[in-house]
């Protein structure tokens, strides 16, 4: 369901800057261009791939002179919380669809 959901475009694939770069960087690691079979070529052209479908997050550091309490409140404004309840009241109770559960 989630990946359906984000073909449909109605999910929007998240990432950090720091977690791309991450990413990228054990992707041209040697061995685990050994073990996948790629080449710097391949990888440049699938982190261009990411890149057009993730959107960067913000990150924002919290720390002493704002509380997460502070912050969280600030960020919901005059959000009550009903919105997410609602969303959440029509997801299915049932199993993941094919390709969208965790491997045991």
């Amino acid at each position: 369901m989630v990946l359906s959901r984000r073909a449909d475009g109605q999910l929007q694939a998240r990432v950090t800057t720091a977690l791309y770069l991450e990413y990228e960087a054990v992707l041209k690691r040697p061995e685990q261009r050994t073990v996948h079979g790629f080449d710097l070529d391949g990888i440049n052209r699938m982190r261009g791939d990411l890149a057009a479908v993730l959107a960067p997050v913000e990150v924002r550091l919290v720390g002493a002179v704002e509380t997460a309490a502070a912050f969280l409140k600030n960020r919901a404004g005059d959000a009550a919380g009903a919105g997410l309840r609602s969303f959440l009241d029509r997801v299915p109770d049932a199993p993941p669809e094919p390709g969208d559960g965790l491997d045991a």
